[in-house]
């Protein structure tokens, strides 16, 4: 007897045969790359991912543009899934992932302690912390920050460095929008939020009249590690075949150009911004 379902799907396709599928395992397209590991998602046939979407060129609005988006895309297509955008504060990432409310998060550095409760994908990129300011700005490096109202977004691991520094000079943000919005008014003289966002938010908006340059020397305040830094999505630990398909996707695009020509779409030419 055909289940409700295969009786639907007979009726509408006019197939012969129908294969079930079970709930919430991806299935690789017919025609498509094989895919090396199956895995689940929280809605079957759904992808979820949890994001700012407000972070070009990481990650933009409903999660379709930007460099994780364009890669999100063509791994949907892929695998037969639908999309489903969580947009939320950074802070609250993680959490959600961890705890089975989205299937993805983007777009996160990779440190030992976030590695301990979720899982990393290889990064689509690299960023650098930047100095962004308004184009009659003086400031080069950190030790110019003393003094200055400096604004940065919750969840960048540089900033554990930068208080000590700053103190009460330095202010978190929810999200990049307000961040830059507090700039362009003059209640920050610079800001702190990756060269990568920085730079193409300055050059989407001109009138803005932003600089950004990347931070060269940590000055001894900041670890010289620690100045560039992974854009990597996160999955939970219990799901490793997703990280397998994620990585396997991102390996196919380096090898045959297309991770570059996505990167350069969004400004990202410098060979420094490339994954190994």
């Amino acid at each position: 007897m055909r289940t409700r379902g295969e009786l639907v799907a007979f009726l509408l396709l006019g197939l012969a045969l129908i294969v079930p599928v079970a709930p919430g395992l991806a299935q690789a397209p017919t025609g498509g790359p094989a895919r090396p590991a199956a895995f689940t998602t929280i809605e079957p046939g759904v992808l979820n991912v949890a994001c700012t979407c407000a972070a070009l060129p990481h990650i933009g609005p409903g999660a379709a543009v930007g460099v994780h988006g364009e890669f999100l895309a063509l791994f949907l297509k892929e695998h037969e899934l639908r999309l489903q955008v969580q947009k939320m504060p950074f802070a609250s990432i993680i959490q959600t992932v961890q705890s089975k409310r989205a299937d993805i998060g983007s777009s996160f550095i990779q440190t030992p302690e976030r590695a301990r409760v979720v899982a990393f994908a290889e990064p689509l990129f690299y960023d650098f912390i930047d100095l962004t300011q308004k184009r009659d700005g003086t400031v080069t490096t950190l030790k110019d920050l003393k003094g200055k109202q400096v604004g940065s977004v919750q969840g960048y691991t540089f900033i554990q460095y930068l208080r000590p520094f700053l103190g009460d000079d330095l202010h978190l943000y929810p999200d990049i929008d307000a961040l830059f919005a507090d700039l362009v008014a003059g209640r920050l003289a610079v800001t702190m939020s990756g060269a990568a966002i920085a730079s193409y938010t300055g050059k989407l908006h001109p009138a803005w009249g932003m600089k950004t340059i990347p931070l060269k020397s940590g000055d001894g305040i900041i670890p010289e590690s620690a100045l560039r830094y992974t854009a990597s999505m996160i999955v939970n630990k219990e799901n490793p075949g997703l990280v397998t398909a994620l990585n396997t996707l991102r390996d196919r695009l380096k090898a045959n150009g297309q991770l570059k020509e996505i990167l350069a779409k969004y400004g990202l030419t410098d060979p420094a911004f490339y994954p190994e």
